[in-house]
């Protein structure tokens, strides 16, 4: 306000006015950004000391290595084909699945450098490795065709990749394994769920149940649990597979099982939230919620923090299902909840990510984009986008 203008009010207002700090904006998240020239589709990818970005076009750089602290691209790479999926990282190892024509490769890039490792390449015609990202457990790496078959992989350094083994499915989706006690476990739309030697690939044992299943498995305490898309729950011993429980849930289940301690949390399409003991499957408590959640629970502390497609972010009492916050998200999630530091990060609609606080479910910020954002990732307490403009952003 002019000098002019305040000499026109009283003395004693015209004062307060020259006290009163001026307004200011609230501070912006944005860390970093940077531009990476083509449309991103996939999150990015944090490793110790590198950002690692795959970007959606088939010609020039479409892999990159990025400064987590200032954005800086301290790499680029082309691989010469479209990347469909999100790169997997392990072992200062990049492992990347894209098609260039009748080949399909499984590329290993040094995280650090992007300098190419190794190269595994196939000429089925039919089978797409790059159509189930590439995942990584205990040394181990796997990859999936375009529906029916697994391959198991044990990468050293910059020596080729030697293939373990391979399991043929008969052409039912597989769902992503997981691993434990040198065991491989995963699920099949084809009714089933299969055990593999980690090693060899050798047959364990095989489960079936009555209806396709989609979520990845889970293995705890010795156990594997698994939803099907029926609704049901199932538990088996890791070790022989023998049925120990099954719990029919509400509607079909589309997020695998989430554990936290002792207590299993499943979330149905039937806009219901179960807790499960792990030890006998007994129902500990059950929450109806407005509509159903977005992506899978979080596990926090205490506490299970979920994405309703209501537009409401809650933290629910692992214990006793008692609501201990809610929050409007301001829109309709897009992804689950994902903990960042010490706030929880939800992707809203598709140009907006909002942050809260885990504790309180406090407002701490929102991010806005004209351009589409993929879901959120994390590095420690930073949240890293990828955007349709071709740019990634990291909040805080």
């Amino acid at each position: 306000m002019s000098s002019l203008r305040l000499s026109r009010l009283p003395g004693a207002l015209a004062a307060l006015l020259l006290l009163a700090p001026a307004a200011r904006a609230a501070p912006s998240p944005v860390l970093w950004s940077a531009a990476l020239g083509a449309p991103i589709h996939t999150p990015p990818r944090a490793t110790p000391g590198r950002v690692v970005v795959a970007t959606a076009q088939a010609h020039g750089a479409n892999m990159f290595g990025l400064n987590p602290a200032s954005g800086t691209v301290l790499w680029r790479r082309a691989t010469g084909g479209p990347i469909q999926t999100r790169p997997a990282v392990a072992g200062g190892q990049v492992f990347v699945t894209f098609d260039t024509g009748p080949l399909h490769h499984l590329r290993a890039l040094a995280a650090r450098t992007g300098a190419p490792l190794w190269d595994y390449l196939r000429h089925q015609p039919p089978e797409c490795m790059c159509s189930h990202q590439a995942t990584t457990h205990s040394g181990l790496l796997f990859t999936q065709t375009d529906g029916h078959s697994l391959y198991a992989f044990r990468p050293d350094g910059a020596a080729p990749a030697r293939r373990l083994w391979r399991f043929a499915g008969d052409g039912a989706r597989l769902t992503r394994p997981a691993m434990a006690d040198r065991m491989v476990v995963f699920g099949s739309a084809d009714h089933h769920l299969y055990a593999r030697d980690a090693a060899t690939g050798a047959a364990r044992w095989t489960a079936s149940t009555a209806f396709a299943v989609t979520a990845p498995p889970r293995i705890a305490g010795g156990e594997v649990l698994a939803a099907d898309r029926g609704g049901t729950v199932h538990a088996w011993t890791l070790a022989s597979g023998r049925p120990l429980w099954s719990f029919a849930a509400a509607g079909p289940i589309d997020a695998a099982p989430v554990l936290i301690g002792r207590a299993v949390i499943v979330a149905s399409a039937a806009r219901s939230v179960d807790a499960l003991g792990l030890r006998h499957g007994h129902r500990l408590w059950h929450l109806r919620l407005p509509d159903r959640v977005e992506g899978a629970p979080l596990p926090d502390g205490a506490a299970v923090i979920l994405a309703g497609r209501d537009g409401t972010l809650r933290a629910v009492s692992v214990r006793s299902g008692q609501m201990l916050w809610n929050v409007p998200l301001g829109g309709v999630p897009r992804s689950g909840p994902r903990r960042v530091g010490r706030a929880v990060v939800v992707k809203v609609g598709d140009h907006a990510l909002a942050a809260f606080a885990a504790a309180t479910g406090a407002p701490l910020w929102r991010f806005r984009s004209r351009a589409v954002l993929t879901a959120p990732a994390v590095a420690g307490d930073i949240a890293l986008v990828g955007t349709s403009a071709g740019r990634v952003v990291a909040l805080r």
